[in-house]
């Protein structure tokens, strides 16, 4: 089960270029879930970290934090192809 929702995704990407469909959110959602679960495991414990099953039971900074990751992965994979370089709205969502 995800931690973040569509909607905490689509929250940090231009209504006007971009927006996460279901496909794309169910490729990288786990992606940003194993990254925010991995940076956080030496801060919380694993029993805490379970207990985040789903978005409900997620932290909202958590959850925040993992719609951005998504946002990032979404929108330098449709823009990746316009350049050589990452875009710098991806990256900056990512850092």
């Amino acid at each position: 089960m995800p931690i973040a929702t569509l909607d905490d995704a689509n929250l940090h990407l231009p209504v006007d270029k971009v927006a996460v469909d279901t496909a794309e959110f169910d490729e990288t959602q786990l992606d940003a879930e194993r990254i925010v679960r991995g940076y956080l495991a030496n801060y919380y414990t694993p029993t805490t970290l379970s207990l985040w099953t789903d978005p409900e039971h997620t932290p909202g900074l958590i959850r925040s934090i993992a719609g951005r990751l998504i946002a990032a992965f979404v929108y330098r994979k449709r823009y990746s192809e316009d350049s050589l370089d990452d875009p710098t709205y991806a990256q900056m969502k990512y850092n």
